[in-house]
């Protein structure tokens, strides 16, 4: 009888195990930043082509290690970081499990090349987890890590990943997070020989996060209470926004998704912004580690609480003490070089001249097109009878009326306007608006600098992370572009053709610029647009833009059902 039960090869089990920590090039350069700061590294360089498929380069200046242990720390479960199973009980590094050498060797070509102080240095060449030769190798105190090719031993893995240019900013939002984690640690980001950033270490969190930031995070917050430190900077209500793109939570050092703290932080602004607003900030937790389970996600991207409810209480006191506190911190974009041009007398006549006070000329009301017979404006929703739109609207039977959401076809006409590359109205600013935002969403930004001067939205780069908007779309409000373009960069990393991410640019754009109230005359036109659409019953998120009630529902209900 054959047997069904098989062993793993230690080939198989090493890529399963880089599977689960091995998720993109971001989480590589994650594994190999951490280990590099526990292994007490003071200075990073991280070099990365093709949006790290190609290669990612790790530098650092930490404790290095000797040709033994280079050799060890390539094995699955080999660490320095804990010898107990108590030892999880009091975790204070990043890294401990001891898989993201091995698993990150499996499925890449990777070089190692490391040296103690004062010690002949070490290179080690490994080629799908498998040893390829050993050479001594010259280098000052510090390890370098070298890794190309990735996924080039599972095609079927690089698949399913995301595009150079997506992967390339999933890095600078990783690499963000860690320097906004370890500010005493200085950060080097380039990408395709170009500098993203470059930050000295420091011992002022506040200075870091302007430079990876921007200024958008004003209060702070500095609280110690029974064992717990909760430090950082809040952002102020006005710039909330509409995903949580700005939220940054540290636990011990170590970037978290922590739903509690961020429900926590949330319910403390509570009317200060919308409900379908999230606020922004930048939180170092401090936590005595026995309260805390780190060992949850194989990426450690998650923690467990053990006293969630009074972490929540600390938190929601501190958010309050910030906004009632008068300090704040401030941040201006760099000086902008404004060059001053002659300028031609617009009019020869003199102003008095110019400009004639007219009548008012009375407004008159438009007639509605008689094809249509509107029942009237009900909040943003248009009525008509359906027997007056039943080949407009292709409808099934001529009883009843009609629904219109006039908000869902205003986004409908305005996604198929975008979509078509069509000339959108715009409008110049007279004092155009400055934008800051992170490095990562900077990164994003400048890659679609065209596709946004197609929806009508024209600004151009003014630092590393810094925008002047220049043009908007006559229907956007100035106040709604900030947000717009913050969930725009929060979108793009999530598209992975070009098709998809003008798609999905032109569905925001087409969000923001929906109008709020509708007269009759508007809503009427309106729905005539929307016929004119290629889908008109859907709008871009795929809901439906009209419903029928027809005269038998109505009598239906009404007869006692």
């Amino acid at each position: 009888m054959p047997q069904k039960i098989r062993v793993l090869s230690e080939e198989t089990i090493n890529q399963i195990a880089a599977g689960e920590v091995v998720e993109n090039p971001a989480s590589v350069v994650k594994e190999l930043v951490e280990n590099a700061i526990d292994a007490g590294a003071t200075h990073l360089t991280i070099d990365c082509g093709g949006g790290g498929f190609q290669h990612i380069t790790v530098i650092d200046n930490g404790s290095g290690m000797n040709a033994d242990d280079a050799l060890l720390c390539l094995e699955r479960h080999a660490t320095s970081k804990i010898n107990l199973s108590e030892d999880l009980e009091s975790l204070k590094t990043m890294g401990f499990r001891g898989e993201a050498l091995a698993s990150i060797a499996a499925i890449s070509k990777m070089t190692l090349t490391t040296a103690e102080q004062d010690r002949q240095g070490v290179s080690v060449e490994v080629e799908g987890g498998k040893i390829c030769r050993v050479i001594p190798a010259a280098r000052t105190r510090g390890t370098t890590m070298e890794v190309r090719s990735l996924f080039y031993n599972v095609p079927a893995r690089k698949q399913f990943q995301k595009s150079m240019t997506a992967s390339s900013a999933e890095i600078t939002r990783m690499v963000t997070h860690l320097a906004l984690a370890h500010v005493d640690v200085g950060f080097e980001l380039i990408h395709h020989n170009k500098v993203i950033f470059s930050v000295a270490s420091t011992d002022e969190l506040i200075k870091r996060v302007h430079e990876l930031l921007g200024g958008d995070f004003t209060h702070p917050i500095d609280v110690a209470l029974e064992g717990h430190t909760i430090q950082g900077l809040m952002g102020s209500p006005q710039h909330a926004r509409s995903n949580r793109s700005g939220q940054y939570v540290f636990v011990n050092r170590r970037p978290v998704v922590c739903l509690p703290i961020t429900y926590a932080i949330r319910e403390a602004y509570a009317t200060r912004i919308d409900i379908d607003r999230h606020p922004i900030f930048v939180l170092h937790i401090g936590i005595p580690p026995a309260l805390i389970d780190v060992n949850v996600h194989p990426q450690k991207r998650e923690i467990r609480l053990r006293e969630e409810s009074v972490l929540k209480n600390y938190l929601r006191k501190a958010v309050n003490a910030s906004f009632e506190s008068k300090e704040s911190h401030h941040f201006s974009l760099p000086a902008f070089d404004f060059t001053q041009v002659a300028c031609e007398t617009l009019c020869e006549e003199p102003l008095h001249k110019t400009f004639v006070l007219q009548e008012p000329v009375l407004q008159t009301v438009l007639p509605i097109p008689e094809e249509i017979k509107p029942l009237g404006v009900h909040a943003h929703y248009l009525i008509v009878e359906a027997s007056s739109v039943v080949t407009l609207c292709s409808l099934r039977e001529s009883t009843g009326i009609v629904w219109i959401d006039l908000m869902a076809a205003a986004k409908r006409i305005a996604f198929e306007r975008c979509l078509a590359a069509e000339q959108r109205g715009s409008q110049g600013l007279l004092f155009p608006i400055s934008f800051a935002c992170s490095k990562a969403e900077a990164a994003l930004l400048s890659n679609s600098l065209k596709e946004l001067s197609t929806l009508g939205i024209h600004m151009r780069a003014v630092g590393p992370a810094a925008f002047l908007i220049e043009t908007l779309p006559v229907d956007l409000e100035e106040k709604e572009v900030i947000g717009l373009l913050h969930e725009i960069a929060a979108e793009l990393p999530r598209v992975s053709t070009s098709e998809k991410k003008m798609r999905k640019m032109a569905e925001l754009v087409a969000m923001a610029t929906r109008p709020r109230h509708f007269s009759l005359v508007e809503a009427v036109g309106v729905l005539k647009e929307l016929m004119k659409t290629q889908d008109p019953f859907h709008c871009p998120q795929g809901k439906d833009t009209l419903y029928h009630v027809r005269k038998n529902e109505i009598d239906h209900y009404f007869s006692g059902k």
